[in-house]
């Protein structure tokens, strides 16, 4: 609907993040009213600025395994509904002015155009290619040098409170952005901070989560982007927290040292040991194309036609059939039912809709019409046999020794063996996990890999909710019940297990221990009480749930709007920036 973008915009950039918050979006734009810009910008805005009490679900997600194989989370913290709907209006309106926007030798979090439904950020590999490009091109330029990577050491938990606000204040004060707007982004500051003092994990003053973090992040370092980039000649790119320099020997040591001074300003730290490492400017052309490879390309036209295809054929027997073609061939591809999108646009309009979103000049509408079940069947065993031959080449080559090397491999690894996951069979799965097991960087690949073969989701609930998304995702695509074998239950499989029932998936718990808040919501259990929850999360999304039976599988499975994307859950998790 084109009164909605705003809705959409949240809808599509949280999805990426948490099915949480997601979920308590589409309750909340249940109420057709709430999904108006209009709604969005003034009575959303002003519940926040009105709101007495901060109110964020904390949120387990997998960062890494230990040596000794246990499992490292990130604290997560995620807005209710009716902040994320007004942090997007916040966000959009920051779009429009050029103060906002990063320097052209930062590549994280480019704002989407005003009117692009994709979300509040573009792909974040638009930045990264954008970057691999620059360094490039500098390398071709200069000769004999040294490029250098360095990353900041828990970047948003160490932004400190004071500093937030004071680069706010300065930036909207340089801006033409309205009273309302600042106030607005003041009292987000607020809440964080808020948060930060009552929960010591959370950090010194920037919640990890939401959106709002990844711009205050950009404009507390953009005095210090400017000074590295004038210092070293153009010589300096930053994607988040990683930075990298390209000089001579002493001059790169010299940068960094120089860089981590003006850190030591705000209190951050760059890391040293592997994140911190440097190689020959020709030994880093040798990657210089790493971004430029048309893998995955067969990938992408089986993505684009599926979801022609639910759009085209919005009914329940297509869908269920096309369910049923992909579920004995064991594929599992999730099918978004936009049937009751569909019915809310003209059906010229939505073919002009999808011409704009696939740059289908060359398609006429016959040509869509023929995408059907033999169609997509064939397109799934292109790309199979693509991904699988492009990743036996990889995996045929000596495991990489120095940290550039795995740097370059393990995002290609994760990229194919991401998407196969979808399309090929539990004991083809089984293999490849056995063939990923050098590769401790792909643990939870793995991992997930192993609970869609087997349906045990032991190591999969341990690893958090990131991860049992990701693995449910696949899992709900069959309706046999999992199994687990978990003897201490603690926070993090307990909202694990909230995961899997929104996800409408069956298990049986014989070690229970009280369910949490969360748990109970996933259940429809204590829906009154959960009303009157002290947690305002919990209570915003009960109150919008309702009383009665839970909607939580069936929102999943149908699209809230036809610019909805496509939700690839497990490739969303894989490639998370390390600040969600």
């Amino acid at each position: 609907m084109s009164d909605s973008i705003l809705a959409i915009k949240a809808l599509n950039q949280y999805r990426k993040r948490d099915v949480i918050p997601y979920l308590g979006l589409r309750y909340y734009l249940d109420n057709i009213s709430a999904r108006r810009d209009r709604w969005i910008q003034e009575i959303s805005c002003s519940l926040v600025q009105k709101q007495s009490n901060t109110a964020y679900i904390k949120t387990y997600h997998f960062k890494e395994e230990s040596k000794d194989g246990s499992y490292i989370h990130r604290d997560i913290y995620l807005p209710t509904p009716n902040e994320a709907l007004a942090e997007t209006a916040l966000l959009n309106e920051l779009s429009k002015l050029e103060v906002f926007k990063p320097q052209p030798y930062v590549y994280s979090y480019y704002f989407a155009d005003k009117t692009d439904k994709v979300g509040v950020f573009k792909p974040y590999f638009n930045g990264l290619k954008a970057r691999q490009k620059s360094i490039a091109q500098a390398c071709h330029d200069t000769k004999d040098k040294i490029v250098l990577y360095t990353d900041i050491k828990k970047f948003y938990p160490g932004i400190q409170a004071k500093d937030a606000l004071i680069v706010w204040k300065e930036y909207s004060e340089k801006s033409a952005m309205s009273e309302e707007y600042i106030q607005l982004g003041e009292k987000l500051l607020a809440n964080y901070k808020s948060v930060c003092g009552q929960d010591a994990s959370a950090g010194k003053g920037i919640l990890t989560g939401p959106l709002f973090s990844h711009v205050i992040a950009n404009l507390l370092l953009d005095k210090i982007d400017k000074e590295m980039h004038q210092l070293t000649n153009d010589k300096y790119w930053r994607y988040v927290d990683d930075i990298t320099l390209l000089g001579s020997e002493d001059e790169v040591l010299n940068w960094r040292k120089k860089l981590q001074e003006l850190l030591d300003e705000l209190g951050l730290k760059l890391h040293s040991g592997e994140k911190d490492f440097q190689l020959s400017s020709d030994d880093w052309l040798e990657s210089e194309n790493d971004f430029e490879s048309s893998m995955g390309i067969e990938w992408i036209s089986l993505i684009a036609d599926t979801k022609r295809f639910l759009i085209a054929n919005p009914s329940d027997s297509s869908i269920g059939k096309l369910t049923r073609a992909f579920r004995d061939k064991d594929i599992r591809l999730p099918l978004l039912d936009y049937s009751q999108a569909v019915k809310e646009s003209h059906y010229l309009q939505r073919f002009k809709d999808w011409v704009n979103a696939y740059n289908m000049n060359n398609w006429s509408l016959k040509k869509v019409k023929r995408i059907d079940i033999a169609h997509l069947l064939c397109l799934v065993e292109i790309a199979t046999k693509s991904l699988q031959k492009e990743l036996d080449e990889l995996l045929s080559k000596p495991i990489p020794l120095t940290p550039y090397e795995r740097k370059r491999r393990i995002p290609k690894l994760r990229f194919l063996s991401g998407r196969l996951l979808f399309l090929v069979n539990s004991d083809e799965l089984k293999v490849l996990a056995k063939r990923l097991s050098d590769y401790p960087e792909l643990s939870l690949l793995i991992q997930v890999m192993l609970a869609v073969a087997t349906r045990d989701v032991t190591a999969i609930l341990q690893m958090g909710s990131n991860a049992t998304q990701a693995a449910a995702q696949l899992l709900r695509t069959f309706e046999a019940p999992v199994t687990f074998n978990i003897k201490i239950m603690d926070d993090i499989i307990d909202q694990s297990l909230a995961i899997l029932t929104l996800n409408g998936i069956q298990y049986q718990c014989s070690n229970e221990m009280q369910p949490s808040e969360l748990r109970q919501f996933s259940l429809a259990h204590n829906q009154s009480k959960l009303m009157l929850s002290e947690n305002g999360f919990i209570q915003e999304i009960a109150c919008l749930h309702g009383i009665g039976e839970p909607r939580h599988s069936n929102l999943l499975d149908q699209a809230f709007d036809r610019d909805e994307e496509l939700a690839l859950d497990v490739i969303n998790q894989l490639q998370n920036s390390s600040h969600c």
